[in-house]
């Protein structure tokens, strides 16, 4: 499919706690709009907390300025199970894939990431000293089907998402399933582990030294037990993540595999 395919649809979401205004500001103008339109999506829908009339009258008028635009628009402010919204944006033999654009929350990031939905990861700057830029800028760097946006020039990461997900072949995933419940411990590797594993690897490899030290004064039976520590912390050995999708990069060795799901 091109960059142009048609039925695509755009998410956008400010996550389930703090606003961002100038996200959702940004996505209500008839420039990233029309850009929108011009790169065949359809649909958009704006999760943008409470602050839902205004962005409706923002979004009114963007459309009106912007002139003859087809897509369908819907503006709301919570929702349960979000991640539906998200899967909606999955591609598939049924239809392209979209795009969820988001702030650079590790519950959002885990939860479009590990449905291989292509994403937008956009860093709030108002949040305690920007922390969120380094955490997006390593998921943009080590995640295939994901890329950094910035605010002020969202519209050149459309085409670049677009090319994400030509390259990674997104548009033609097998229907997704959703995973069993509870999660095995091989697979038990979440977000958060992720983010001070990249972030702060001194940290990590205290932690690491300290439970390696654990493992070694168990007796071997008790030390390999089913019951023993998830792999978050027991068996991650270095920097990279198996990720469900095929790899962005030539990744560092590891003496485990890790998964997100």
């Amino acid at each position: 499919m091109s960059h142009t395919t048609p039925g695509r649809k755009c998410v956008v979401t400010v996550g389930a706690t703090a606003t961002f205004p100038a996200l959702v500001d940004e996505v209500s103008t008839p420039e990233f709009l029309s850009t929108l339109d011009n790169f065949g999506f359809e649909i958009v829908e704006i999760q943008c907390g409470d602050d839902v009339k205004r962005v409706q009258d923002r979004v009114h008028s963007a459309m009106q300025k912007a002139g003859s635009l087809k897509l369908k628009i819907a503006v709301f402010n919570r929702v349960p199970d979000l991640w539906r919204h998200y899967v909606d944006c999955r591609g598939s033999k049924d239809h392209p894939a979209g795009v969820v654009i988001g702030h650079a929350g590790t519950g959002t990031v885990s939860e479009v990431t590990a449905r291989e939905v292509p994403l937008i990861i956009v860093p709030n700057p108002d949040l305690m000293d920007n922390h969120q830029q380094e955490f997006a800028e390593s998921v943009a760097e080590q995640y295939p089907g994901v890329v950094l946006g910035r605010l002020g020039q969202l519209s050149q990461a459309i085409p670049q998402i677009l090319t994400e997900i030509q390259i990674g072949g997104l548009d033609n995933l097998a229907e997704y399933q959703e995973p069993p419940f509870p999660v095995p411990d091989a697979h038990r590797f979440t977000m958060l582990d992720w983010m001070v594993l990249t972030c702060y690897p001194e940290e990590f490899a205290a932690q690491m030294r300290v439970d390696q030290l654990d493992q070694d004064a168990r007796p071997k039976d008790e030390a390999t037990h089913s019951g023993s520590r998830p792999l978050s912390v027991s068996a991650a050995r270095g920097y990279n993540i198996e990720a469900s999708l095929t790899d962005k990069s030539e990744m560092k060795e590891t003496d485990a595999q890790l998964h997100l799901d």
